[in-house]
Order: structure tokens, then sequence, then C-alpha cells
């Protein structure tokens, strides 16, 4: 028997890059195990990302789309609701995943799709849960109400690590047993390791020696520690180059880019730091291979897409001590306390002075490939898992 998986695509118009990257990691190692009785397609609304942005990566992967009753009138939608209450009518999602012979949904939606077809939700974090402060009371409430909703909906909630795990049960503690964890990884394409990375960065007018943080400017990426630990390296003598790249904004607080640029001015950091802002994909990854080091002091994260791609390449890091990151065990980091710029600063400088090593890119690369199999493994188990249980 044949399951037809519709991969429900992130719908972020690039606001949230992580969610679109983590959809093609997902396509991609689901792809490396698909086969006799897996069918996968991707599932979106007419016009949406994936066929705006994604599907030039993937021309070989069926789209099934519908329309999404959201940018309809208020009547339409309130007419089609009585329709469908009165068993006249699936919803569009509904009736465009019967079609298709989709036998499970995955990824987040609140249309109406889980009385016609069995639906396995995924939750990146529950970021809220730790730092309210870094949102607005509002978002926390809706955060709150939709998350406990997909839980409640979906045949399965899929999480990217045991660290969530434990806050999904804090959360949602009589819906714990719907949980399943599958870590996801970086994958990159060939060509990417085909190019020269440090034509990249001369091209760039960077130059070595340089670190690289490669985060949007959200204040939970807490750059202000990376930049006061800069600093640090810099009074004491240090000639390195601090690389940050990602979109330089924050829908939580607008002003928060603005206030790091002050601080980069104000720590006489000018001839220092480099903001490249959001850069493609493939310039950011040839970066990565290219620099010294990858830095990553962020405060939280659900599963960190920048450990697993320094992982996929074999660059050493430095990286703030959270529990997700320990839990996905990258061999050669070192670890310091998240808001110690001295911490930080004695992480680099250790780091750099060959404290951990590089791993060879062709032993990471093939280490990497075997971590897709058993994600995607794990993936297609947890959505066989769903359409049994339906």
């Amino acid at each position: 028997m044949t399951i037809r998986i519709g991969l429900l695509w992130p719908q972020t118009s690039g606001a949230w890059t992580a969610g679109g990257i983590y959809a093609e990691n997902l396509l991609k190692s689901v792809r490396l195990v698909a086969g006799a009785g897996i069918d996968v397609v991707v599932f979106e609304p007419v016009g949406g990302d994936f066929s705006q942005r994604g599907s030039a990566s993937f021309p070989d992967v069926p789209l099934v789309t519908f329309d999404d009753p959201s940018t309809r009138s208020v009547s339409r939608r309130v007419a089609g609701k009585l329709r469908r209450s009165l068993g006249m009518s699936d919803s569009p999602m509904a009736a465009a995943a019967r079609e298709a012979g989709i036998g499970v949904v995955f990824g987040n939606v609140d249309m109406v799709v889980r009385d016609f077809v069995p639906w396995v939700a995924w939750i990146p974090d529950f970021q809220q849960l730790h730092y309210p402060e870094f949102f607005a009371q509002g978002e926390i409430e809706e955060r709150h109400t939709t998350y406990l909703r997909w839980a409640q909906r979906a045949s399965l909630v899929m999480l990217s690590s045991r660290d969530c795990e434990k806050d999904f049960d804090r959360f949602a503690p009589t819906l714990a047993g719907k949980a399943r964890v599958a870590p996801f990884v970086s994958l990159f394409p060939d060509e990417y390791f085909e190019r020269d990375a440090a034509e990249v960065a001369e091209g760039l007018g960077i130059a070595h020696p340089y670190v690289v943080v490669p985060n949007q400017w959200w204040r939970h990426k807490n750059h202000e520690t990376a930049l006061r630990a800069a600093k640090r390296l810099k009074d004491a003598g240090s000639s390195l180059t601090w690389v940050f790249t990602g979109a330089m904004r924050d829908y939580r607080d607008e002003g928060h880019p603005s206030r790091m640029m002050q601080l980069i001015s104000d720590l006489g950091l000018t001839d220092t730091v480099r903001t490249l802002g959001a850069i493609p994909r493939a310039d950011q990854v040839q970066l990565l291979r290219d620099c010294d080091l990858v830095v990553h002091p962020s405060l939280f994260e659900g599963w960190s897409t920048v450990v697993e791609d320094a992982k996929t390449i074999g660059q050493r890091m430095v990286i703030s001590d959270l529990a997700v990151h320990r839990e996905q065990e990258p061999r050669n980091a070192l670890y310091f306390e998240a808001l110690s710029a001295e911490g930080l600063a004695g992480a680099v400088t250790a780091a750099l002075d060959g404290a951990v090593e590089r791993i060879d890119e062709t032993s990471a690369r093939e280490a990497t490939i075997a971590r897709a199999r058993v994600f995607g493994e794990r993936f297609v188990a947890v959505c066989a898992e769903a359409a049994k249980g339906a």
C-alpha cells in the first residue's frame, strides 16, 4: 500500500527563513529513503511560496494546490463553513487532498482537514515559555491558543528535539502522548561544494582571520553578546573580523537591529564588524566553509539550523551552552555561557588556537547523509503511524 504524503509548504514569504530551510531539508531527507510505498508531494495554496521560490530546486516533485479560504470575502468563508457543517462540501484543502490521493498531511494549518485526511502537525519550538519578554502579550496568547489547537486536532505532533518534547509535555500534558521527535539535518546541493569558497569571501572583501555569525537579527539570537566579545578581543589586540549575515529585522522589536548598529558604533567596532544582511543561501554557505570559525550565541533554539549547517561542512564552532545544542552533539564545538561576553571571547580565542579541529568536509558530508536517512525514515514512520491510526 502506497502512502502519499502531502508536505504542506511553510508560507513565510521570506520572513522566517528557517521555516523554508526546514521544509527543503525535510524533502531532501525523505527522498533519500523514498521508494516503494512512499510518495511525497508538496501541498500549498495557489501561488504559494514553493511555486514562487522553491520549485526550481525540486523540479520533479509533484505540486498539489488548493484555494486558500483566508483570501475569500467574509461572506464566502461563512457560506463555505455552513455548507461543510451540513456535509454539502469539503474544505478546499480537504477536497484537493482527496482528489490528489493524499493519505496524510504534514505541516501547520488552521483550515479543516482533519476530518478527511490524517494530519501531523509540526511545532518548531516553545520560545514564548522561556522568553516571554521577547513577545507582545497578544502574540504569546495567540501562540498558546494556536499550538494547543494544533495539538488537539492533529493526529500526531512532530518536534525536532527532546528538549522541545519536554516543553510540549509542560505545555499540553494531557496530549503528551501525541509527541514524536525527529531531528532535522542540513543537506546542501553538490554544487555548493564545487564552488571556490575563498573566492566568494574575497568578492565580498572579507579577509582572514574572520568568524561568521549567521543569524537573522532577532533579539533571542543574542547579537549583543557577540559584539561585546568582539570588543574584548579587539581591545586585547586581535585582528579578527566578525561577519554577520541574516536579515536585519525583528518583527517583535523593530528597533532592535538599529540598536545593535548603534552599539557597533559606540563600541568602536566599525572596522571590525561586517554586517552583510540577508545574502543568498549559497553564498552564506561558502562563508561558513571558508571562515575560521562559526559563532552561534543564541539564547534559544528548537533545533539549531546553524549548528546543523556547521556539522554538514565539518566546520568548528563556538556555541552557547544550551541543552538543545548539547543534544545536537557537534563533535568540534566549544560552549560558553550564553550571556557572557568574556566567556565567548575566551572560547573564540581557544578555538582559534586549536582547541577544536575542523573535520574533513568529505567525512562530514557522509555523516550528514547517514543522519538525513535517519531523519527521513523517522518522518515517514510518523506519517505512516498517523495514516494507520486514522
